[in-house]
């Protein structure tokens, strides 16, 4: 297993990684961008690019390469390496909006994590401990077999959301309004539930 330290962690080497990589450096963060599964992203398979600012046509590999290139001259760290767990332990997260991120297996514990914006975000068999999460509206969110203990969860409101084969224990849930949600085969137990309105849930095999 390998070591690295650093003060920015980028996990993916697509044209987001690269990009936030090479704003990260020029404010002075000394950053290293983890490639994942295949270097560059998905884009190195497209075999032509025609609508990107700068080229009549380019390959996705070429975009990509030339990307990586900027990137490691301004003094991003690049290392061809698959994370396969992450612990965010003891980690706040404040932010605006989170939208169409994927989280697997990740453990957050003790960590603060407040959003306004909630959407099409996915969460599968991730354990939330003694966190506080504050979320002002959710919709088409995802928590697949997902565990939540001893934590302070308050949304104002969740719509479209799964949240199918949860564990909730000792955990108090404060809502405004619950709207087709999906709690099938969920444990709730030791909780203190509080909301205003809730309708279209499925609740089935449910304890």
């Amino acid at each position: 297993m390998a070591l690295y330290t650093t003060d920015l962690l980028i996990l993916g080497s697509g044209p987001a990684g690269y990009t936030a990589g090479i704003y990260a450096v020029r404010a002075g963060i000394d950053t290293m961008i983890v490639s994942g599964n295949q270097e560059g992203g998905q884009l190195t398979m497209t075999s032509s690019i025609e609508n990107f600012p700068g080229f009549e046509e380019i390959s996705g590999y070429e975009l990509m390469d030339k990307m990586k290139q900027q990137a490691v001259k301004l003094g991003v760290k690049c290392v061809n390496d698959h994370i396969v767990e992450v612990d965010f332990s003891n980690v706040d997260f404040h932010m605006a909006s989170l939208r169409n991120c994927t989280f697997k297996n990740c453990c957050f514990d003790g960590s603060k994590m407040t959003f306004a914006d909630f959407v099409d975000a996915y969460f599968e068999s991730c354990t939330f401990r003694n966190v506080s999460m504050r979320v002002t509206a959710i919709g088409d969110a995802t928590f697949n077999n997902c565990i939540f203990e001893n934590s302070d969860l308050s949304y104002c409101s969740a719509q479209n959301t799964s949240f199918k084969g949860s564990q909730f224990r000792n955990t108090l849930l404060e809502y405004m309004s619950l709207v087709d949600n999906d709690f099938s085969d969920t444990l709730i137990e030791g909780c203190h539930v509080y909301g205003i309105s809730s309708w279209d849930m499925n609740l089935s095999n449910s304890i």
